[in-house]
């Protein structure tokens, strides 16, 4: 990079090589969510060098969100966002707490309506929904589409306030979350303004002491709901998880407004409570520790949301071991360039790869506790430090941690960030694989990174986060490609394809063909069948059964490959023999299927030639 103008634009590239005269420009405001790319251009043609940069900045501009959030407007909310939002009844009133959300991974969004009622069409594109004191009823319909669509893994925060507002509207809304036991107290007093400090354990509280209430309506909770903040036994705000789903009501709509929003801590419950919705169902438990970053904007993360996955994500170790005590994970993800582990962590971790987790991490601090009883689990011992902000080295090139779904084309790692001590040096078992080192080529004790446990466990004694560069000049920060390839080969099956049996037929026989039915467990992405090597069909693959018809062939045998491949590059193949037969003319046989002689059917013909004749003379003599 030429340099950086200011502390939120950054001069790509320079007229005339100057620095001060940009050609290409970026903006970035990190508070505010905003990204702006300047290109030059007369709006005809765009040249040729220019293309790439142009792909790329889309990419920047629009990265994958963890969730998607819609405010409903489609019923007249008493609070909208902006000054110009219409059918709200104030405005704006939520603008700060939009950007504050955009500002951390979230796309926001206004729904709008499109019809008379709420349809799955209109929901389905979003992971979240926010509704604030309703103008007009929801229908006996949408509720029951609502509680559907929370029930199936999608997350629902509703703001009521002071029932003399709108009765009638927070009323039918409490038909809808009653069989979730929360509701708005409509009998009850004005909630007043206190700053509220009576909390109940939950994810939502990370990082939050107090928060500050501005009138409306206590909630009443039953069943399986829960309190989460309190006024003595008065509740404020509360959860529900029906379903796959989770659901959160408030009673207090001024909470997170523009004018209380950096009330006490406000803002990060407002990012909380967002951030907890969107991981209904979620399999994935990341931690980070990072304290320069929010955990949402952290490496890891961001790495998480160009693999599109859904996740819980915290920098508490005690919220880390209370997610892996209440939830079941399929995977694992630790991220530690900043404190070590307790011995509750490791205790958990180890717990939960003996119980078929898997887990992937990076970590700083090994050579501290070698006596540990988690490191041979994970495959090695370590020994000592590593030098600092030294050259991570890639020991096995063709391993797929390196080069899928993002394809490394370097053969080292170079850090920009010194984080002091950043990692360990490793002695590996022999029941685990080492992949990367600090010495060029293998070396015995220099490894740092380790997959073991048959492929469930990969641990970097080394921080990833530190490679904040672009070392293979790929134009994507390394340490981002290095966690989307470790996370995707973590997580995902491989694709796998059913092996058909061989097919054969005789030539001219029709109605064959060959299918196959492979799956990708990352997702479908394109598909290749090759005839004896060469490719005659080719294409996106939607998920579906991949069959080819193979009539019309020679006398031959015929290879057919399919060969498919999942959205991160990774793919399967399998061979069908194909076995046509030489044309045989077709014979008459008898009935044992025994061929006739010509000369025998000759035979039989005279004989009954003469039996008819014999017949025709006894009927005449009869008369």
């Amino acid at each position: 990079l030429p340099g950086i103008v200011g502390s939120k634009m950054t001069n790509l590239i320079g007229w005339n090589e100057s620095t001060y005269i940009p050609l290409v420009a970026t903006f970035e405001d990190p508070d505010r969510g905003g990204k702006i790319v300047q290109v030059p251009g007369n709006c005809s043609t765009i040249p040729v060098w220019e293309r790439p940069i142009i792909t790329d900045s889309i990419d920047w501009l629009a990265p994958k969100p963890k969730a998607r959030v819609a405010f409903d407007f489609s019923h007249m909310p008493y609070y909208g966002v902006d000054d110009w939002d219409t059918s709200v009844s104030f405005a704006p009133r939520y603008n700060i707490w939009r950007d504050f959300l955009v500002s951390h991974s979230f796309v926001v969004d206004k729904l709008y309506p499109t019809g008379s009622n709420l349809t799955m069409a209109d929901i389905a594109p979003y992971d979240i929904l926010i509704v604030n004191t309703p103008n007009l009823n929801y229908s006996l319909t949408e509720i029951s589409l609502i509680r559907t669509w929370v029930s199936e893994g999608n997350g629902l925060f509703y703001i009521g306030d002071w029932q003399t507002i709108n009765y009638d509207g927070q009323s039918r809304f409490n038909e809808l979350m009653e069989p979730w036991g929360l509701g708005m107290d409509l009998d009850g007093t004005n909630a007043g303004t206190f700053i509220a400090d009576e909390f109940n354990d939950h994810p939502t509280l990370e990082n939050v002491n107090d928060v500050q209430i501005t009138g409306g309506d206590f909630l009443t909770v039953s069943g399986d709901a829960y309190p989460i903040v309190n006024q003595s036994t008065d509740v404020i705000l509360g959860g529900s998880e029906p379903g796959l789903g989770r659901v959160i009501a408030c009673g207090d709509i001024n909470i997170f407004d523009h004018n209380h929003i950096g009330d006490e801590d406000n803002t990060a419950f407002a990012i909380n409570i967002i951030d907890w919705l969107s991981s209904a169902n979620a399999d994935i438990l990341i931690y980070t520790d990072d304290p320069n970053v929010h955990r949402l904007n952290s490496t890891v993360a961001k790495a998480a949301n160009e693999l599109d996955l859904k996740y819980m994500i915290t920098g508490d170790q005690n919220n880390l071991v209370y997610y892996l005590d209440e939830y079941d994970f399929d995977l694992l993800i630790v991220d530690s360039p900043w404190n070590g582990w307790g011995v509750g962590v490791i205790d958990e971790i180890t717990e939960h790869i003996e119980g078929g987790g898997k887990f992937v991490a990076s970590y700083y601090y090994a050579h501290n506790d070698p006596t540990n009883a988690l490191w041979p689990l994970l495959g090695f011992e370590p020994l000592e430090a590593v030098p600092s902000v030294s050259d991570m080295y890639i020991w096995t090139s063709g391993h797929p941690i390196f080069n899928l779904p993002a394809d490394y084309a370097a053969d080292r790692f170079e850090p920009t960030e010194d984080y002091g001590t950043e990692g360990s040096l490793l002695h590996v078992y022999a029941n685990a694989t080492t992949l990367g080192g600090m010495t060029a080529t293998a070396e015995a004790n220099q490894s740092t990174v380790v997959l073991g446990n048959n492929g469930r466990t990969l641990f970097n004694a080394y921080l990833i986060d530190q490679f904040g560069g672009d070392y293979d000049n790929s134009t994507y920060v390394d340490s981002i490609e290095l966690w989307m390839n470790e996370i995707g080969f973590m997580y995902y099956d491989r694709p796998m394809i059913n092996q058909p049996d061989d097919v054969t037929y005789m030539e001219t026989e029709t109605g064959n063909e060959i299918t196959w039915l492979p799956v990708a467990d990352a997702g479908p992405w394109e598909y290749v069948v090759k005839e004896n090597g060469s490719i005659i069909e080719s294409g996106h693959w939607n998920g579906g059964a991949i069959t080819i018809n193979v009539d019309g062939v020679n006398a031959s045998l015929t290879d057919y490959q399919l060969t498919v491949f999942d959205t991160l590059g990774y793919s399967a193949s399998d061979l069908v023999i194909l076995n046509v037969t030489e044309y045989v003319e077709p014979t008459t046989t008898t009935g044992t299927g025994v061929p006739l002689d010509p000369m025998l059917l000759i035979v039989i013909g005279v004989g009954a030639v003469v039996v008819i004749v014999i017949i025709i003379i006894i009927m005449k003599k009869k008369k």
